[in-house]
């Protein structure tokens, strides 16, 4: 399969008015950690790395050196959301699920539950959108939510109305949820264009 990515660079920060994007290092383990423990109630319902324990910093350092290996081979890109002008996490927002020969990517993303209801989630997706979008040669960028999860519909509600992702249907019964071990529902928006 084609990397189409392999000769592109991609940016180390990307800004929005608030945040910083920070694409991911070994330096941000602890915080990830950090961020991750803070937010282990509302994390559950969602999250299948969270089950059947919080990861160790141990894991958190053994998954976040893979996270580093995959963006070196420009398939992955993973990026540590801050508040501007500080050295405060308060998220991560992902390109992964590459498909290199496309090339296109899924975008995802969590936000420390310490940091919700300020519309940092929203600012950081829409400025990785727009780089993506804008500065890499990607033909397709994928976005779902669990369809039980208002928080993360909203978001993509207003990313679909700001970028025009379209609706490409429910994907039913597709995993179980590690909580309670109940069938879940994925809902998947993309937006895509033809090459040049």
């Amino acid at each position: 399969m084609m990397n189409l990515m392999k000769n592109v660079d991609v940016p180390k920060v990307v800004m929005s008015d608030r945040l910083e994007l920070r694409m991911l290092t070994v330096d941000m383990v602890e915080d990830l950690n950090n961020a991750i423990h803070a937010s282990l109630e509302e994390f559950k319902p969602w999250f299948i790395w969270i089950h059947p324990k919080a990861p160790t910093l141990e894991e958190t350092i053994e998954f976040t050196g893979k996270n580093i290996q995959g963006q070196e081979s420009k398939e992955e890109f993973h990026y540590c959301i801050y508040l501007k002008g500080t050295n405060t996490m308060v998220g991560r927002v992902s390109l992964d699920k590459v498909k290199p020969d496309v090339p296109s990517f899924n975008i995802g993303y969590w936000l420390d539950s310490r940091y919700t209801g300020k519309g940092y989630m929203l600012e950081a997706a829409s400025a990785l959108v727009s780089m993506a979008w804008n500065e890499l040669p990607v033909r397709r960028l994928e976005i779902y939510h669990d369809s039980e999860n208002e928080a993360s519909a909203k978001v993509i509600a207003k990313l679909v109305e700001q970028f025009g992702f379209h609706y490409e249907g429910e994907e039913v019964n597709c995993m179980r949820r590690p909580l309670d071990d109940t069938l879940r529902s994925h809902k998947g928006y993309a937006l895509t264009r033809n090459d040049d």
